[in-house]
């Protein structure tokens, strides 16, 4: 951020004394505030990370007959022949109770699954062993597509059929695949990325 300061002294000479001085470039702690202004909009743009699958998928796990690998950086689950089969692990958010809105980057492959979309429900499970069951939403990603980011809003979902949710004490997520259950699914599923919207405040463990 440059800013141009340009002062004059009137006399009573017909022309103004003008003194100007030269741009000078804002700065904060040594660095260039256009600089940190650019990265903090990148970053509230992309979100925060809760979950990036770069290394290791420890903690994951698979439900039924689903199998949990780690691939290019991302946690993949095959399933053979499932029908609201899940996949998950331990959620690095401690406390949801002010936040609605997580980014899944996600894609899924099948060459027998006769649907173009997968759909899929996501649950959260407290430090008590209750899950969010109640008035479920559902989402859907391409089948033999690239990778996609599927917004998962559970704003106002926090909510258990059997006992009260607590919300400020999560321990983990899981994700339900196939959860119409048109016809059993064959395939894999890939997340790379997962994170919350910066609008909401994250409070990570």
């Amino acid at each position: 951020m440059k800013y141009l300061i340009t002062i004059c002294v009137l006399s009573i000479i017909p022309l103004a004394a003008c003194l100007t001085l030269q741009p000078q470039t804002l700065t904060v702690n040594g660095n260039s505030a256009d600089d940190i202004y650019v990265k903090a909009e990148a970053q509230r743009e992309k979100g925060v990370l809760i979950h990036g699958f770069d290394t290791n998928i420890k903690g994951w796990f698979g439900c039924g007959r689903v199998d949990i690998g780690h691939e290019a950086e991302a946690i993949k689950a095959t399933f053979e022949n499932e029908s609201f089969s899940c996949m998950g692990g331990k959620l690095a958010v401690n406390d949801l109770s002010n936040n609605g809105l997580l980014q899944f980057r996600m894609k899924a492959t099948s060459e027998t699954f006769p649907d173009d979309k997968l759909t899929f429900k996501v649950r959260f499970e407290d430090i008590n062993g209750i899950e969010t069951n109640y008035d479920e939403q559902t989402y859907e990603v391409k089948v033999n597509g690239d990778y996609e980011i599927v917004m998962v809003d559970f704003s106002n979902r926090l909510l258990a059929v059997n006992g009260d949710f607590d919300a400020e004490n999560i321990f983990k997520v899981k994700i339900f695949f196939n959860s119409k259950g048109s016809s059993d699914f064959s395939g894999s599923v890939w997340i790379d990325e997962i994170r919350g919207l910066p609008s909401k405040t994250i409070t990570l463990r």
